[in-house]
Order: structure tokens, then C-alpha cells, then sequence
């Protein structure tokens, strides 16, 4: 016995002595850059280091390692340690494994299981034991184990599923991000305080931040040095990273992350959308049905329960199917809930749009109408009918057209406000403004001049067609009796008016309008209720 130990320690110093030193020298040169962060240099070197491998634990790494290995030298390696055969023992005799009968010897778990089997399952409880001895009770490692272990269950069902025979994938899975347990242990306080992030990129750029090297490479070190096989070393150091399928690493990568989202439902506070990723993500690998989902989540939930117990790891509060299932089904209907919610408020909003663009178009129309209305009579106002005269003008002089321009007042029309007061004045104005506009024809335009003085437009029109329009305006005025309460006025208009003709020299808008205007002076100077026609 003594023998057999001290030989177990040659070995175990061997080891050690001939460890790979990546990690620390890649650490030493991140503490030499100035500037650079707080590193992870001590957890190789300095006063922490890393832990060596336990006894047994050496002689089963170089059981797994040696591919030639023999049944008996497999099984004589595990039952050097009691507590190691023990654990064999309870897994392969679990409805996990095999259905075939009592196992009862170590020597008939590795006949029945197989030698690559038995070592992956040694290896598993080696290494936690080991770390859980290192690690003691500083930090709460169960919750990592039990989400570690539910990974690793995860895996072998995916593997089992997708046909895909993969010997390092259940150890992957376990100890993918065991460089969380390191960099916990050795930087506790800066680790607990260190915001965690949903999205695992982000995760990896915080920590290369805070430490110089990521969880990822601190794992992948830290397994090497143990001397794990490379297969479970790499896809550790690369667990995070985009699946390529043409990499030699792409097919397990891609099965790794599948189980991590196949190990994350039976944790999520919420599992509606990790159902949906995990659903989509396995489709796109092969045709299931939700049948056949659902029966993938039970056997993924017996499995990781059962191998919970076997490293004496409490399930805790982790899901069962029929809650994860229920969970998104209550998800989906509050989405389904929130779809109708928004197509109810988008026809909402799209009715106050609507309302609002009547509303907005009504109020143009109403600027519109004001900025080139009268407000008192409803005619063209005073500016606009400049824009008008400026137009028309343009147009008679490029088609050699003529014409035309009345300016009529009313007679005695201060008299009017001053006998009745301006309302009166302003309801005769209204009254003045309707008959003008039924006299003239749909092309002329009438406007508001200013005060009691309006004007009227008469495009392709000489001379002689104002003057008619004009005594027709008049003579209409003159026969029409404004009955207003009990008052009844009667008004009279002097007419001004100018033609433009084609042969005419150049002429303003300046120009008629004075010309027009001294025609209407004239009306007035020579009696009043009467038409003048301006001659150049």
C-alpha cells in the first residue's frame, strides 16, 4: 500500500513538473504592459497556484488518455479508491445507463457500460471532487455544479438525438466554465462585484477587461495543465465562440450550445423565450415535432436529476417539463394578448391620424382662405388681389388679350356708418359684396379693395364688355332695397374703369390700378352713380 502511494505522488510530482506554462506566461506579459488592468498572473504563480490533480485523479487522466487501455487496468485503477467505485457503481446501476440488471462489481459496470464510458464517468467525479476539495466551502459552488451538471445531461441527450457519437462532450459541457470557478476563487470580491451580462460576448469582453483574460483561456489553462484531453480543453477554450461547421470544432461546438439552451429551461426565471430559441435553434438541425420537443425535455429532466444525485448535488429548484411547457404556453398567449393589443392600438392611432390629418387639412384650407379672404364679406382681400391683377396682366400681355379693371365706391357711405353705426355699415358691405358677385361671370374675380371701395377683374375683356359688367353692377345697386330690421338703406357706386389692350405699350399693375382709380374720381367729381371708362 505504501508503495502503490508513494509511486502515486512520483507521479503526481511528474505531472506537475512538466505542466504546461501558457497561462502564466501569458499572464506575466499582460502585468508588464503599463497601464494595463489588474491581471490574473497569481493564479498560476506567486503565492496561489492552481491545483494539482488528486492522486487518483492522475491515474485516470492517463487512463483516459491511453486509448489502448484495458478493461483490467480501468477497472483496477477505480477500485483503488472506494468512494470513486462507489459512485460508479450507483450510475451504472441508474435506468440512466443500463436496464440489463444489478451491476455489482466494477469489473461487470465496465463490461456492460464500456471502458469509454466508465472513464468519462471517472474523470467527471475526480475532477469535481478535486476542485470541490480545493475550492472548500469559499464560494457557493453547488449552484455551479448543479447548472454544470444539468449542461452536461443535456448533452448526451442532444448527442443521442442528433446521432452524434462524441466521447468529450459530456466533459465539455461539465466544465465548460469551470475558468469562472478559478477566477472566483482567487479574485472573490472584484468577481461577485463585477456586473453580469445576458449575453455571453459581452460577458467575455468584461472579464478580458477586469482580468486580462477571459473565463474561456483561464479554463482551457487550467485543464491543460491537468492534462484533460485536447478535445475537451479546446471546445472549453472556444465554448462561447461562433459556430463554424466547416471547423473541425463546428459540429461539437454546435452541439454544445444546443444543450446549453436545451440545460437553460430547466433554470430560466422565464421560459417562453428559451423554449422558442432552443425549438428554433434544434430545427434548424432536423425535423421535429412538439411531440417529440416535449420528450426531449423529459429525458433531459430524468437524466440530469438522476446524475444530480449522484454527485450529491440537490436538483433544487430546477423545472420539470410540465412546468416549462406551461410556462410557454402562458408566454405565448400574453405575446398573442400583445399582438391584439397593438394591432387594437394601431387602428387607434391610425383613426387619430386620420382625424388629425382632416383636421390639419381643414386648417390649411381655412389659413389658405385667409390669406387671401376678406373676413368681413368673404371676397378676395387686398393682397391677394394684387398676386391677381399681376397674374392676369402677365397673362393678356403674353397672348396679346385684353383686360380689364372696375374700381366702384359707394356713395355716401360715411354716412351710413354714422347714422346706423359700422354694424349696419358692415352688413350693407356683405349685402354689396353678394350682388356684385352674382352679377359678374364665373372668370371674373370680384375683391375687397379696402373700406367701401372693391374691384373686379375681367380677364380676355375690352372696353365696351366692362362697361356693360359695370352698369350691370350699378343698375342692380340701384334697384335693391337692403332691408335690415326696421331699417331699409339703399345704395348707389361710382365705377372706374381702365382696359389693357394688346397693342398698349408696356403697362403696370401700378399703372391700371391708378388709371381705374382716376376714372372712379371722376365719377364721383361728376355726380356720382355713374360709370367712367379711362382713356390713355
Amino acid at each position: 500500500m505504501t508503495s502503490t502511494l508513494q509511486g502515486t505522488r512520483d507521479e503526481a510530482a511528474a505531472m506537475t513538473a512538466h505542466a504546461p506554462n501558457h497561462l502564466e506566461e501569458r499572464l506575466d506579459r499582460a502585468e508588464e504592459t503599463p497601464g494595463a488592468p489588474e491581471s490574473a498572473a497569481g493564479i498560476l504563480g506567486g503565492d496561489i497556484r492552481i491545483p494539482s490533480p488528486p492522486a487518483v485523479a492522475i491515474r485516470v487522466l492517463k487512463a483516459v488518455r491511453n486509448e489502448d487501455v484495458t478493461a483490467e487496468e480501468l477497472v483496477r485503477i477505480i477500485s483503488s479508491d472506494p468512494a470513486l467505485a462507489v459512485k460508479v457503481l450507483r450510475l451504472a446501476n441508474s435506468p440512466v445507463y443500463t436496464r440489463s440488471g444489478k451491476i455489482d462489481s466494477v469489473k461487470k459496470a465496465v463490461s456492460v457500460l464500456g471502458i469509454r464510458v466508465v472513464k468519462n464517468l471517472a474523470l467527471s467525479f475526480v475532477v469535481v471532487d478535486g476542485i470541490n476539495a480545493v475550492c472548500g466551502k469559499a464560494l457557493d459552488f453547488e449552484s455551479f455544479w448543479r447548472r454544470s451538471i444539468i449542461r452536461a445531461a443535456s448533452a448526451c441527450v442532444v448527442c443521442e438525438v442528433l446521432s452524434r457519437g462524441d466521447d468529450n462532450l459530456f466533459m465539455s459541457a461539465l466544465l465548460q466554465d469551470i475558468g469562472e470557478v478559478i477566477l472566483a476563487l482567487h479574485f472573490a470580491e472584484r468577481y461577485r462585484g463585477m456586473r453580469r451580462e445576458a449575453e455571453p460576448q459581452a460577458q467575455i469582453r468584461a472579464e478580458r477587461e477586469a482580468f486580462g483574460l477571459d473565463h474561456q483561456e483561464v479554463g482551457y489553462q487550467f485543464l491543460t495543465r491537468w492534462e484533460l484531453p485536447g478535445g475537451i480543453c479546446d471546445l472549453v477554450r472556444h465554448h462561447h465562440g461562433a459556430v463554424g461547421l466547416d471547423d473541425a470544432l463546428g459540429v461539437p461546438l454546435s452541439t454544445l450550445k444546443l444543450a446549453g439552451r436545451l440545460a437553460s429551461l430547466f433554470q430560466a426565471s422565464h421560459s417562453g423565450q428559451n423554449f422558442d430559441d432552443f425549438s428554433t435553434a434544434l430545427r434548424a438541425q432536423m425535423p421535429v415535432d412538439a411531440e417529440k420537443i416535449q420528450e426531449i425535455l423529459s429525458s433531459a429532466h430524468d437524466r440530469a436529476r438522476e446524475i444530480l444525485g449522484f454527485f450529491d448535488i440537490s436538483a433544487g429548484s430546477m423545472k420539470n417539463c410540465s412546468q416549462i411547457l406551461q410556462e410557454a404556453n402562458e408566454e405565448l398567449g400574453k405575446l398573442n394578448l400583445t399582438y391584439e393589443q397593438l394591432v387594437l392600438e394601431l387602428r387607434r392611432a391610425k383613426e387619430k391620424a386620420e382625424r388629425y390629418a382632416s383636421e390639419l387639412a381643414a386648417v390649411n384650407t381655412r389659413l389658405q382662405e385667409l390669406a387671401y379672404t376678406d373676413p368681413l364679406t368673404g371676397l378676395f382681400n387686398h393682397g391677394y388681389f394684387q398676386q391677381l391683377i399681376e397674374r392676369e396682366l402677365a397673362r393678356a400681355a403674353r397672348y396679346s388679350r385684353p383686360l380689364s379693371l372696375i374700381l366702384f365706391d359707394l356713395d355716401h357711405f360715411k354716412a351710413v356708418n354714422d347714422e346706423h353705426g359700422h354694424p349696419v355699415g358692415d352688413e350693407v358691405l356683405r349685402r354689396v359684396s353678394e350682388i356684385a358677385s352674382r352679377c359678374v361671370r364665373q372668370v371674373d374675380s370680384v375683391a375687397r379693395y379696402g373700406g367701401e371701395e372693391f374691384a373686379v377683374i375681367l380677364p380676355e375683356t375690352d372696353s365696351e364688355g366692362a362697361v356693360i359688367l359695370g352698369e350691370r353692377i350699378r343698375k342692380t345697386l340701384e334697384k335693391t332695397s337692403i332691408q335690415l330690421r326696421d331699417i331699409t338703406i339703399r345704395v348707389t357706386i361710382s365705377i372706374g374703369i381702365y382696359t389693357y389692350k394688346p397693342d398698349s405699350s408696356s403697362i403696370t399693375r401700378a399703372f391700371m390700378i391708378n388709371a381705374a382709380d382716376k376714372a372712379l374720381y371722376f365719377s364721383k367729381r361728376n355726380g356720382r352713380n355713374k360709370s367712367c371708362v379711362y382713356k390713355a
